[in-house]
């Protein structure tokens, strides 16, 4: 026994190192090069947005899969690193490769979801809007573009923000009555506004946004009446948002409002402070300062009742 003590130990010692350095270059080494090659995208990205830049297909520094491809070689199966060369790849430009990455990623069902978004980025980018809305909608990515789309609205950015909308509305006809009415505001006097405006009041009926939806649906007409009784609904249900105010300003300048007493003749009601904000702003915009100033002392005297 005591002479086979000692090759049992060393074989015992050579297995443990080995298994030491399986488990290195099978699990540490490639999660080493994995992680570097998140924090290079997660620099380039990071640049990128720097200066609230919204095109994703400008040309990244070259070697961006570079760390992806060192963890790969080390562990090919290792869908982390997969997932993050098939981003890395969509940013290059190599975007059939970067299909190919991630579609892998998305059988395998280990990590689906961002790989999806990144899928249906990458089909975008070849015009494949049918498997783009698919993997989006396999993603659940529908909340992404509507935060996507409220930012590029207030940025004025309105031709973003409508196709944001309509990528929305493609993943769930049912998502939200916002996005709908977002896009019935982007393209007011327009059929296809209306048809939005519909749409809102389908989602949210009962509510203030439903309420607005349907008043300027209405103005759009010409049905101002109704159109006015839509906008004084929509403020008594919620007078936080300017819709109800923005939209009783429409009306006041389609018929021609100049005066507070012209106003009550015609809605019923006292301005609000709001709507008299508006007015004073679109008649300095048009440079009648003399207007501007009285509607701007009407709500200064709104403001203090």
């Amino acid at each position: 026994m005591k002479l086979l003590s000692k090759p049992i130990v060393i074989l015992f010692v050579v297995f443990i190192i080995l298994k030491f350095l399986w488990l290195v270059t099978g699990t540490v080494i490639p999660v080493y090069y994995q992680n570097l090659g998140y924090l290079s995208l997660f620099h380039y990205l990071q640049d990128q947005n720097s200066n609230l830049k919204f095109d994703l297909f400008t040309t990244p520094p070259n070697q961006l899969e570079k760390y992806f491809n060192l963890a790969l070689k080390y562990d090919p199966a290792a869908e982390g690193a997969l997932l993050g060369r098939g981003i890395a790849r969509f940013h290059s430009e190599d975007i059939e490769l970067a299909v190919s990455d991630l579609e892998h990623v998305v059988n395998s069902r280990k990590q689906p979801g961002l790989a999806y978004f990144w899928l249906g980025l990458a089909y975008q980018a070849v015009d494949d809007n049918e498997q783009a809305i698919h993997a989006w909608r396999k993603a659940g990515a529908a909340n992404y573009f509507f935060m996507l789309g409220e930012t590029t609205y207030r940025l004025g950015l309105f031709h973003e923000a409508q196709r944001n909308y309509e990528i929305v509305i493609k993943i769930d006809p049912d998502f939200d009555p916002a996005p709908y009415f977002k896009l019935g505001i982007i393209q007011w006097r327009s059929q296809a506004g209306i048809k939005a405006f519909q749409n809102a009041w389908r989602l949210g009926p009962n509510t203030a946004m439903g309420y607005s939806a349907l008043g300027f649906s209405a103005l759009f007409q010409g049905e101002l009446e109704r159109s006015r009784d839509y906008f004084l609904k929509a403020w008594s249900l919620d007078p936080t948002p300017s819709w109800p105010y923005e939209g009783l300003a429409d009306i006041a300048e389609a018929v021609g409002v100049e005066t507070i007493e012209d106003y009550i003749t015609v809605i019923g009601r006292e301005p609000f402070e709001n709507v008299c904000n508006w007015l004073s702003s679109r008649w300095d915009s048009r440079g009648d300062v003399d207007r501007a100033e009285y509607w701007a002392q009407c709500g200064n005297e709104s403001e203090e009742k």
